[in-house]
């Protein structure tokens, strides 16, 4: 199993946790089933990147707090972001270098969905 899959799904259980989120509200948000979800946070499956990136908007964090190997700490001020929490998180990855990341990634899956729409068109051309 892939390691970034259980530390994606900690990371949103916990910031799902500090927010008193339920596991039905976020599984209702993203447009996927409780039990869906709840194999996420279980580090079971990964979701999509699209879907990471809606979680962390619904949690209010930047979606770089979802794949930093450190831990983040999720603490409440008087005087904190408009999330309500600032987030705290050590050797926290540049910006610039998660979007380049992010951006490598969509086109990676862009290239996968071409490749399986040849592969379908290629079956169902030997199926006729």
């Amino acid at each position: 199993m892939n390691t970034s899959v259980p530390l994606v799904g900690s990371k949103l259980r916990h910031a799902r946790e500090f927010k008193n989120y339920s596991q039905e509200y976020m599984a209702e948000k993203l447009g996927v089933t409780q039990s869906t979800y709840s194999r996420w946070e279980k580090g079971e499956v990964l979701p999509k990147l699209d879907v990471l990136e809606r979680a962390a908007e619904v949690l209010e964090l930047p979606v770089q707090a979802l794949f930093n190997a450190e831990p983040f700490f999720l603490t409440q001020h008087n005087n904190a972001t408009a999330a309500g929490y600032i987030i705290t998180q050590n050797n926290q990855v540049p910006v610039e270098v998660v979007e380049k990341l992010l951006e490598q990634h969509r086109e990676h899956v862009k290239q996968l969905e071409a490749l399986c729409n040849r592969l379908t068109d290629i079956i169902e051309q030997r199926l006729r």
